[in-house]
């Protein structure tokens, strides 16, 4: 099963407001580069992992009933087998709870093993959990089988899955949802139990997109102190997009609305939450929706195999050119290595039908992934950033380096991570994470990164890329148009890998006026859900707001302090009070504004948006400053 978390990066935004002379306090929520060094020094010993074995396919037909809607719903047991174990379940009902989306995951789960005698693959698992409408995260599956089983021995085998549920419930101090189902074929008969975390209660929400793609996710953050929730939903094969929050909602409720891609079959969507003073997001749920609005039974290898597959046909092609070249030889002519068409030769007289299935189903080799020693070998994460690059290619977008010197940092901290994990030493996970994305060997002005870590059945960088690929989340690290480095850390567990992906972007070379107006779109957007007009920039100060950048990014003069000199310009054009923000927030297009931003129909605005650097911090930030003149109460929205 895989465990996968997705992170996403959000510095919290400072605001200050009023004329007094504030110091702008800007905590460094980064640790620093020795206590880094002194983590990752500590011996850590990881007990191997119990890879189960896993079949992979390139379709599968589940058997059904499944829902139309994401939602939970009370399982009615069938049988004595399965009362055994809902009924037990459902009398602890503050950590756990059994719903039909589990019970429809583990019975597709165990058709899957019935045929194969094997788990499916991660990607099928997924499939499968989302299309059962589970609303959980951090799901597992565990199953049995045993020839010629009674009702008996099904009884007994239900409440022992009880047990191992209510242990699991107990270390994770979260709800948590489970299943349970017994199935057989021939004599052989299966128990399969699935479990998940409950961190999120989402209102019934249909498995079919609206006209025009639109998903509508409405509920609550069952996690603590989380002040802002957001999600992403994939867009066609690399893509992905940012759904819009409605600000009006206060935590921890939330509306959130998605605009999914009508040309595209399926799309998973993701929500995560984050708290206000916590720099990093935590993943809620990982679900499907259908935006053409035709539900489908059928699972599908994702679409993005076929391009890395084909990325890793070219990168072999062209070391066996290098090769042949240094050999002082060439390809064979009309191979494959040189170009041309293979040789089209029948077999039995028949042809090979379905070309792009084919190439889908084309065996990959993984290369060498770690050393003897335990860590990382020079030749993976060359490869999976070659690869990363042919996918980016595909998608029009610019390459990424790779930041080989970060990739070492991270490798030194890659067990002690697992390890933390594994403790539930959340404490120390978190400090490595944001070491991590400090990204203090990273060569260039960092302003944003993104970061995923997971555990994959395999050890392949193709799957590992395939794997990140086919949720948002990975999307927003590796497909980031703005990202520039990427470096990564990888444990080898033998049959299994553990890795942690990082990419960083940099300040982009951008004119003055495109980071302003980067800020007028986002504040327009929050205004909306107000009902209050677009903000507008009164042109004549437009120069006094430029010169001030311009001396906060080479040092001259504080964020303050050039706040409360644009105030004073203000206030002396307007000849009224005026009121000023001050924010520091490394995204211009993730902004938390205040109520006095977003609720005056209309709002003229002066505007200072400067890129600067603080001696100890890692990344560059950028100071926003907004200054207004006060508002009559007849232009306050609700009054």
């Amino acid at each position: 099963m895989k465990y996968c978390i997705s992170i996403f990066v959000a510095l919290a935004s400072v605001a200050l407001s009023g004329c007094a002379q504030e110091k702008l306090e800007i905590k460094n929520p980064f640790p620093t580069r020795q206590e880094l060094v002194q983590i990752s020094a500590k011996s850590v010993e990881l007990d191997a992992v119990e890879q189960p074995e896993v079949a992979q396919v390139e379709t599968w037909e589940l058997t059904g009933p499944l829902p139309d809607q994401i939602g939970y719903r009370a399982h009615t047991p069938a049988d004595a087998v399965e009362e055994a174990f809902y009924n037990a379940i459902g009398s602890d009902t503050k950590t756990l709870q059994g719903s039909e989306s589990m019970h429809c995951a583990a019975r597709e789960v165990g058709h899957f093993v019935l045929e194969h005698d094997k788990l499916p693959y991660e990607s099928l698992q997924q499939f499968i959990f989302a299309r059962c409408g589970v609303m959980t995260t951090a799901h597992g599956v565990q199953y049995r089988t045993r020839p010629g089983a009674t009702q008996a021995d099904g009884i007994a085998q239900a409440e022992g899955a009880v047990e191992s549920v209510r242990k699991h419930a107990d270390q994770v101090q979260h709800t948590v949802d489970a299943g349970f189902w017994r199935g057989q074929k021939g004599d052989q008969v299966i128990f399969v139990t699935t479990t998940g975390r409950k961190i999120v209660e989402l209102q019934p929400t249909p498995m079919e997109a609206a006209p025009g793609g639109k998903v509508v996710l409405q509920g609550r953050v069952l996690l603590p102190k989380m002040s802002y929730a957001y999600g992403l939903i994939n867009q066609g094969d690399f893509g992905y997009e940012r759904c819009k929050t409605d600000p009006s909602v206060p935590m921890p409720a939330f509306r959130i609305e998605c605009a999914a891609n009508t040309a595209d079959e399926l799309a998973y969507f993701q929500l995560a939450a984050k708290a206000k003073s916590s720099v990093m997001a935590r993943s809620l749920l990982v679900q499907l929706v259908w935006p053409g609005g035709e539900l489908s039974k059928v699972y599908r290898s994702p679409a993005t195999r076929r391009a890395l597959v084909k990325a890793q046909r070219e990168q072999r092609a062209a070391a066996s050119r290098a090769e042949a070249q240094q050999e002082g030889g060439k390809p064979a002519a009309g191979s494959e290595l040189e170009g041309g068409e293979q040789d089209g030769s029948e077999q039995d007289g028949s042809e090979q039908e379905g070309g792009e299935q084919a190439e889908q189903a084309q065996a990959v080799e993984p290369v060498p992934l770690v050393a003897s020693s335990g860590g990382a070998s020079g030749d993976f994460p060359d490869y999976f950033v070659t690869l990363l690059n042919k996918v980016r290619e595909e998608a029009n977008m610019n390459p990424v380096d790779h930041a080989a010197k970060q990739s070492a940092s991270i490798q030194s901290v890659t067990k002690q991570y697992i390890a933390a994990n594994r403790e539930d030493d959340e404490a120390t996970a978190n400090k490595l994470i944001m070491g991590v994305m400090a990204g203090w060997d990273v060569d260039g002005p960092v302003v944003d990164a993104g970061i995923s870590s997971s555990w994959i059945m395999s050890r392949d960088p193709v799957q590992l890329l395939e794997s990140m690929l086919e949720t948002p989340g990975g999307r927003q690290t590796l497909m980031d148009p703005m990202a520039s480095q990427v470096a990564l850390g990888i444990h080898d567990h033998e049959t299994s890998m553990s890795s942690i992906v990082a990419s960083y972007a940099f300040v982009p070379d951008e004119h003055p006026n495109r980071r302003t107006k980067r800020v007028l779109d986002a504040l327009e957007e929050q205004r909306e859900a107000f009902g209050s007009r677009a903000p507008k920039e009164d042109s004549r100060l437009r120069s006094v707001s430029r010169k001030l950048a311009e001396k906060i990014e080479k040092g001259d003069v504080g964020v303050v302090e050039a706040r409360d000199l644009l105030m004073d310009r203000v206030s002396q054009r307007y000849r009224k009070p005026v009121y000023g923000s001050a924010f520091v927030t490394h995204s211009l297009d993730e902004i938390d504004f205040p109520k006095q931003l977003l609720t005056p129909k209309n709002l003229p605005v002066s505007i200072i948006v400067a890129p600067f650097t603080k001696k100890g911090f890692p990344w560059t930030m950028y100071a926003v400053v907004i200054v207004f003149p006060q508002q009559p109460k007849a232009n306050i929205a609700g009054l």
